[in-house]
């Protein structure tokens, strides 16, 4: 029997009690498998209606068949109609309409009525990509016989079903068109029919009957045609390839939907945030985890770090609290972000609450006036006006001089600072050109650095943005299913003798020694010469190529290589000579077993190529990345299945980084693999800080895994190998305990 609850169906439903498309056409639609309906009129405005079942349509691959009338098309085009009233043989008829088709597939489903052009042209592209796919057939009524003078004669039938799973059905009949007016504002009704309820089964049966016959082309009054070979074409080459280039376009396109011909379009002006009714196909609502971050924010006087994990909706928490900091009070706020595939990304999320932020970074020529008259124009505002000015600057742009100075008049108490991925300011003077705002957010999976170099940048960011106000795990986002699970799979390889050697030299030089104010400073170079020499270990890639040799990689997947210096101190975004060196052999590697690769780092192709590269990566043209650093933070690849960690880092924050980069839920991802190369002394050394390094890593990464009893085995191995550390072998206890 089918998931669809046919005890939930009303006997008949009407647009004065409520709405034919939400109570009953959305929640078919959601479930169904096909949807064939005979209709006098269908235009684009049906997508409006269809808005909170989108996703499933398209993720679901629900056939969509109607079967309308041409009179739209044939009263708008004279010619048209002089052509049609000298056919006589239906032949000739169909003749002059497959030569009409292009204006009678604009006219048809492009009400002209519609003065919203950006929802017409994201309609457009909708309804290009479901004809495309074949998921969306279209078939044209049009009378047999020709007319007597000034006579119209229309196909006029009103009725359709659904087929649900295990040959099930809901049919009905009405007098609604499948409209925007039709589904929700007009006076009209439907009455409903189930095949699962004994009282209905006949009348559903004919009505399915009467449709079908008409689909056939066995009505006897009426022929009906598709849209021909020529136009179908001309269709398929202008169609987006997939529908997430559709959402990548209108990253809004639910809400857009929504909002076309509402009252709410004229209440709700540009900039004026509000919470949408649908984000992401799907009815919105905020999380309670989120709700209550913000209110503890907020008791910290609008001051505060959300340490949230990688996936659990950071983004939209933050977005969430400006738009209820706004609402009766106009707001400027400054969103910084390390990379422009984030900032593209912030943009997008924020025209879903009707923000349209001004993106400053690329040439200052795209947003130095543009933010100057932006900023003039608020001064004007009233006051308790609920508008939000919002700038997207990278950081770079941020520290600049010319960016401080069109901030520098912004009045404190009207402003907030976002800072995504706020560890980037967790530095000496790092918080230095963030500006001076009465409101403050922090936002990090892993706000600080180790204590053990890194206290004095973890002061000055609590100085500036406030202590920790809320904090929300992976265990947390595992348990409350926001995340999904994931397999622990460590690699054990050890150093050569020589890179054993070399490291050992560079752990010497780290000691501490003391600045001219007597605190404690660490050769950082030193630190970054032992990371550098772990993640380009000879032996890892010997692993990767072996692992690969025995077992096909499945589903998308990132291979992360290169922890050198930059990834510790966050000063620079070049890649030094080994982490070139790195990501080329990973791809060697992966060209060797015929895996389709591309790198994906952040100075070696323009922003416009990264976004092509993850665009190509998410529909699966290309099965694996390469990174170094850009994909550790921010960026959202829910489809990513496995993850490679040749590049190891002692660095806490970026192992738990890379982790949250496979852990998004995505359709038809049952799980995630991450394979974590666990680099060793060289057999027969019994005793290393390395093995604590390593083995602390491979204990937290253990813990909220899904197969923790495999990992456990070989902890204890090592342990019993290795002279450990009292403190890695009590939290190895205490993770043997916790899972008992």
């Amino acid at each position: 029997m089918s998931s669809f609850d046919h005890s939930s169906l009303q006997d008949e439903y009407d647009n004065e009690e409520g709405s034919i498309s939400e109570d009953f056409i959305v929640p078919c639609l959601r479930e169904c498998k096909r949807y064939r309906r005979a209709t006098y009129s269908f235009t684009s405005g049906a997508l409006d209606r269809w808005a909170g079942s989108l996703t499933e349509i398209i993720q679901k691959k629900v056939v969509v068949e109607i079967l309308c009338d041409m009179s739209v098309a044939y009263s708008q085009d004279q010619q048209l109609h002089i052509a049609l009233n000298k056919s006589f043989s239906e032949e000739e008829k169909k003749n002059v309409l497959n030569d009409y088709n292009n204006a009678l597939l604009s006219a048809e489903l492009f009400d002209v009525k519609e003065t919203n052009s950006r929802n017409i042209k994201a309609k457009e592209k909708i309804i290009d990509y479901l004809l495309a796919s074949e998921q969306l057939k279209l078939k044209f009524a049009y009378p047999k016989e020709k007319p007597p003078p000034q006579v119209s004669i229309k196909y006029h039938k009103k009725m359709g079903y659904f087929e649900m799973e295990d040959n099930e059905f809901v049919s009905f009949k009405g007098s609604w068109n499948e409209t925007y007016l039709g589904g929700g504002v007009n006076g009209e009704e439907c009455d409903v029919y189930s095949s699962e309820k004994p009282d209905d089964k006949a009348r559903c049966k004919k009505t399915i009957s009467k449709v079908d016959n008409d689909w056939n082309n066995e009505n006897k009054k009426f022929f009906n045609f598709k849209p021909s070979k020529k136009i179908m074409k001309l269709i398929r080459e202008r169609a987006p390839k997939s529908a997430k280039e559709i959402f990548e376009e209108y990253p809004d396109l639910y809400e857009l939907l929504n909002k076309v011909n509402s009252d709410e379009e004229i209440s709700f002006p540009i900039n004026r945030p509000w919470i949408p009714k649908y984000y992401k196909g799907k009815p919105f609502r905020i999380n309670d985890h989120q709700e209550k971050a913000l209110e503890k924010w907020v008791k910290q006087d609008y001051k505060g770090i959300l340490e949230h994990a990688t996936g659990s909706g950071k983004t939209i928490t933050a977005i969430y609290g400006l738009c209820k900091l706004s609402e009766n009070a106009k707001t400027i706020a400054i969103i910084g972000v390390p990379f422009q595939s984030l900032a593209d990304q912030w943009v997008d999320e924020l025209k879903a609450f009707n923000i349209n932020a001004i993106k400053c970074y690329q040439s200052k020529n795209n947003w130095n006036l543009k933010a100057q008259q932006a900023i003039a124009s608020h001064q004007i505002r009233d006051p308790d006006e609920g508008h939000v000015l919002a700038m997207v600057v990278v950081n770079d742009t941020l520290r600049s001089e010319l960016f401080q100075n069109i901030i520098s008049e912004i009045p404190s108490h009207e402003l907030i600072f976002i800072g995504d991925e706020c560890h980037r300011y967790c530095r000496e003077n790092g918080t230095k050109s963030l500006p001076d705002a009465d409101y403050r957010l922090g936002l990090s999976a892993t706000p600080f650095n180790d204590e053990e170099y890194g206290a004095l940048e973890n002061a000055e960011l609590r100085d500036y943005f406030g202590e920790v106000c809320d904090t929300f795990t992976i265990k947390n986002a595992l348990d409350l299913d926001i995340l999904c699970q994931y397999k622990y799979l460590p690699q054990i390889v050890h150093l050569k003798d020589h890179e054993y050697d070399e490291y050992k030299e560079q752990q010497r030089k780290v000691h501490p020694r003391k600045d001219e104010n007597n605190n404690q400073e660490w050769n950082m170079a030193a630190v970054s010469g032992m990371a550098r020499i772990i993640g380009s270990a000879e032996n890892k890639f010997v692993s990767f190529d072996q692992h690969l040799e025995k077992e096909a990689i499945r589903g998308r997947t990132i291979v992360f290589c290169g922890d050198g210096s930059t990834e510790l101190d966050n000063k620079t975004s070049d890649l030094n000579q080994n982490e070139v060196k790195d990501k080329e052999r990973a791809y060697s590697i992966l060209k060797k077993h015929n895996i389709r690769s591309n790198f994906f780092t952040y100075n070696e192709k323009s922003p416009k190529k990264r976004k092509e590269i993850l665009s190509d990566f998410s529909q699966g043209h290309i099965q694996c990345l390469v990174s170094i650093r850009v994909l550790d933070e921010g960026i959202d690849v829910p489809e990513v299945e496995n993850a490679f960690l040749l590049a190891s880092s002692r660095n806490r924050r970026q192992f738990v980084q890379r982790r949250g980069r496979i852990l998004r839920k995505s359709s038809n991802k049952e799980f995630a693999r991450l394979f974590d190369f666990i680099c060793l002394p060289p057999p027969g050394e019994k005793g290393s800080k390395l093995v604590d390094k390593e083995l602390e890593r491979v204990i937290e990464m253990t813990e909220d895994c899904s197969n923790k009893d495999d990992n456990i085995k070989i902890i204890n191995k090592l342990i019993d190998k290795y002279e450990v550390d009292e403190n890695i072998i009590n939290m190895a206890s205490m993770l043997a305990k916790n899972v008992k």
